[in-house]
């Protein structure tokens, strides 16, 4: 089943009283690309793919502010990035071979994480136990980083890898982006991951390394960002002619099939990246733009309304 939603309009702060639908990232370049929501403070980060600078967003008055200036710290990138339990940013760093962990009230840096040139450092998630998971677009590996190494390690660290890819069902290719969106089951067993190169989805045990292809049903999904909760897994992928898709599937208790439930057209979607859980009903999702000859602006980041009332905890 495929579904349109009204969006919400230009992207403005919103009158007193009336929750945002649509946040505007300042700068003509910026192309945001990761989101990471702290509930706790009523705010969303987000950051620019192409020079690294975080964006601070008010989830109820709609103004976007530069939190974090690009270029500090090597920052040159940011992509994927996540608020953890213990109130850290973390953020992806694509090329730089980066992930930085920031204090996410007030900005201050607190470790750094770095792996061998060649890399790119797309997409995390942070499990409930506080370890972090990291895809890599370039090298076919799925890094680690523990909680005890976010608690107490030094402040800057290599990034360890937790799984060889090479000889499982992921084949990486020599260009493009291979490995890019993950996310985690509801039951913590389940690394789901999106290979765009392939418009597939496979699924990673945690405790034995299995990898295996996730069984869509034959259904095809070019997907950048991932969600899970309550069993429905949320896809996002750019479309022709700047557009985006968010497509809904069900998980079955093995997190081993999943069942396509609606695909999700939306006007305010412009060539999406990644969303991030606001809401039983809701997700927030970044409008990345990126290859589109002539990107809409501001860019921004808008509200989406889902189908099925979810977790609000987005893994």
């Amino acid at each position: 089943m495929r579904i349109a939603l009204a969006a919400g309009g230009p992207a403005v702060p919103a009158e007193a009283g009336t929750p945002p639908t649509s946040w505007a990232v300042p700068g003509a370049k910026t192309h945001p690309e990761g989101i990471a929501l702290d509930a706790r403070r009523g705010v969303f980060y987000t950051g620019s793919f192409t020079d690294g600078t975080i964006y601070r967003g008010d989830l109820k008055t709609g103004k976007v502010e530069v939190f974090l200036p690009g270029g500090v710290d090597g920052r040159t990138s940011a992509l994927g990035m996540k608020v953890d339990g213990a109130g850290r940013l973390i953020i992806a760093g694509g090329a730089t071979g980066k992930v930085w962990v920031h204090d996410a009230a007030r900005g201050k840096l607190l470790r750094t994480f770095s792996v061998g040139g060649g890399s790119f450092l797309n997409d995390l998630v942070v499990t409930m136990a506080g370890d972090v998971h990291v895809t890599d677009s370039q090298q076919p590996t799925l890094h680690q980083i523990s909680v005890k190494e976010l608690d107490k390690g030094p402040a800057q660290m290599p990034l360890r890898p937790f799984l060889d890819l090479r000889g499982t069902p992921i084949k990486y290719q020599a260009e493009g982006p291979n490995l890019n969106g993950i996310a985690l089951s509801e039951d913590q067993s389940t690394l789901v991951v999106a290979d765009s190169n392939d418009s597939e989805l496979f699924t990673i045990d945690r405790r034995t390394r299995e990898v295996r292809k996730l069984d869509t049903g034959g259904v095809k999904v070019s997907a950048d960002g991932l969600l899970i909760g309550d069993q429905e897994l949320i896809t996002v992928s750019t479309a022709p002619g700047n557009r985006g898709t968010v497509t809904v599937f069900h998980l079955d208790h093995r997190n081993a099939k999943a069942k396509l439930r609606q695909r999700i057209d939306d006007p305010a979607l412009l060539s999406p990246s990644t969303a991030a859980f606001s809401g039983p009903e809701e997700a927030l999702v970044v409008n990345l733009q990126w290859g589109v000859g002539k990107p809409v602006l501001p860019f921004s980041v808008v509200r989406v309304r889902l189908p099925y009332p979810y977790a609000a905890r987005a893994h």
